[in-house]
């Protein structure tokens, strides 16, 4: 908590706006969306592991919607929905514990265009080789930093 006090204007927006709703609701609810939250991890979980039965990984993008350009207009509050709009497709894998990767595979717009691998739990490795597979295989490498001259 110290931490926080000192530097929390530091913190991003989103950042803020979820540490704020996790207090109200606590204050306002107790523990009680976080419990309804945790009872369904195990059916979350179970639906991945079926999806994934006879697969080695599942293929998804990584977001809803194509990235957002930057828009100084925007007021915080519309920052903070995209922000939040983007972890729709993500979120579930850290609930249900399946490892997930993001890979670019395109532009559009001059905006990338990301796929997320879903791997087996605990077969984290393979979902890595997997996704250095497609990489390679699709052509696209990580740009390199520039080397000081």
């Amino acid at each position: 908590m110290a931490g926080l006090r000192e530097r929390g204007n530091e913190l991003s927006p989103q950042v803020k706006a979820v540490l704020s709703a996790g207090v109200h609701l606590r204050e306002r609810l107790g523990g009680a969306p976080y419990a309804r939250a945790q009872n369904l991890r195990p059916w979350l979980r179970q639906a991945y592991d079926q999806a994934l039965d006879d697969i080695d990984v599942l293929l998804m993008p990584t977001t809803p919607f194509r990235a957002f350009r930057l828009d100084d207009e925007l007021r915080t509050s519309e920052r903070v929905l995209r922000g939040w709009a983007n972890l729709a497709n993500t979120y579930p894998t850290d609930m249900s514990g399946h490892p997930a990767i993001s890979l670019p595979l395109a532009h559009a717009d001059g905006l990338p265009v990301g796929v997320m691998l879903i791997g087996h739990r605990f077969e984290d490795a393979r979902l890595l080789s997997i996704a250095a597979t497609c990489e390679r295989e699709l052509g696209w490498a990580p740009a390199r930093p520039a080397q000081p001259q």
